[in-house]
């Protein structure tokens, strides 16, 4: 079996809490709202914070 990449499993788990957090809400959420509990459930190492270079895009909150 393949092993996913890194990108892909933080996604995964991205994904999943943010769908979480707003099955919680009744699915109704201000999206920075979203952002900052998925901060507080998900942990996120220093290269889940880290910027993208080529575009300067951030890969959560950071």
């Amino acid at each position: 079996m393949k092993k996913q990449s890194r990108s892909l499993a933080l996604a995964s788990k991205v994904i999943f809490a943010a769908f979480e957090i707003l099955k919680k809400n009744s699915g109704e959420l201000n999206g920075r709202e979203v952002i900052n509990q998925v901060e507080q459930h998900v942990d996120l190492d220093e290269w889940a914070r880290s910027k993208y270079d080529k575009s300067g895009l951030i890969t959560i909150a950071g």
